[in-house]
């Protein structure tokens, strides 16, 4: 079956406020473009893409600069939420 293109806005939450917004046409014009050219240049490294794994396929938004304690939620439409807390980690790590 085809894949159907999303057309959402994504919107990135920090401490409950929109800091960026963006639209998925801004990777690579489509994100699933981005999937195949990850798949491809895995398959040139050896790698076979798995059913199953997670593909972080670019950026729809800008970057903010986080820090230790801040809630970040994205929210993308029809294809729903996913959050995470920032903890405060160790020092000299990423």
């Amino acid at each position: 079956a085809p894949i159907e293109k999303v057309d959402s806005k994504i919107a990135l939450y920090v401490d409950c406020q929109c800091r960026e917004s963006g639209r998925p046409e801004a990777i690579l014009g489509n994100p699933w473009q981005s999937l195949v050219e990850a798949a491809r240049l895995a398959a040139a490294g050896g790698i076979r893409l798995e059913a199953g794994w997670t593909v972080l396929a670019g950026a729809a938004t800008a970057a903010v600069a986080l820090g230790p304690g801040m809630q970040v939620e994205v929210r993308a439409g029809p294809l729903g939420r996913a959050g995470f807390r920032v903890s405060a980690g160790r020092e000299g790590t990423a």
